[in-house]
């Protein structure tokens, strides 16, 4: 069936759906997620008004994932630290990532969360582009990998990747990662340079330069970009 998604202040995006043969409206958080389904013969409008009723339930019960908020560590050196003024604005200097609010705007609103986000992209990418390139050469020399080159990016959902032309791409949110789990990504794009797949022979070089890769894998997989 059909549904819609609508911004929600201070909560965010709420999915509503429309469902065939359902006789109320139903609100639901899981994992994060906020959702409201509806009987298919329902406007649009009266799972936004039901869900509008519920804002003050909402904000009791969620707790959105990847919300960033004043003291959060960002990457390996740096700490944000939220004020309020008269205009909005920002400064990084000395491992300080300072938000500068306007009065009565909340830090977790989507406004401000896409405002945080974006300054931090450039502390985390200032970080990445120091730690990533210099790491790789390590531990390239220190296992007999060659690749050509090294680029830090904003990727949605890789943590990295490498081209047939051994050009190796980092998510520049790597460093929020442990260092083990960073090294764990290195070392998988490294070996991307000998196999472009993820075969046998993928897993069994990733293996012998990173015993138990395959476990880590999963545990990688489960971390969260933004």
């Amino acid at each position: 069936m059909s549904s819609k998604t609508v911004i929600l202040e201070d909560i965010g995006a709420v999915s509503i759906h429309k469902r065939k043969g359902q006789r109320s409206i139903r609100l639901s958080i899981s994992s994060g997620k906020i959702r409201v389904s509806q009987p298919a013969w329902l406007p649009f409008s009266a799972g936004e008004t039901f869900l509008r009723s519920k804002a003050d339930w909402i904000a009791e019960h969620h707790k959105p994932k990847n919300v960033l908020t004043n003291g959060s560590t960002i990457g390996k050196q740096h700490q944000l630290a939220i004020h309020y003024g008269s205009k909005l604005s920002s400064k990084i200097k000395q491992g300080i990532i300072t938000i500068n609010l306007p009065f009565g705007e909340s830090e977790i609103s989507p406004k401000s969360q896409l405002y945080i986000q974006k300054i931090v992209r450039k502390a985390l990418r200032t970080e990445a582009e120091t730690f990533l390139p210099i790491r790789t050469r390590i531990l390239a020399e220190q296992h007999g990998f060659n690749y050509h080159s090294v680029q830090i990016k904003h990727l949605k959902r890789r943590w990295g990747s490498c081209s047939s032309k051994k050009e190796i791409t980092y998510n520049l949110y790597l460093m929020n990662l442990s260092y083990e789990y960073i090294d764990y990504v290195i070392l998988h794009e490294l070996t991307h340079t000998l196999h472009m797949n993820h075969g046998a022979d993928f897993w069994k070089t990733l293996e012998s330069v990173h015993p138990g890769a395959r476990k880590v894998a999963k545990l990688v997989r489960k971390e969260q970009s933004i």
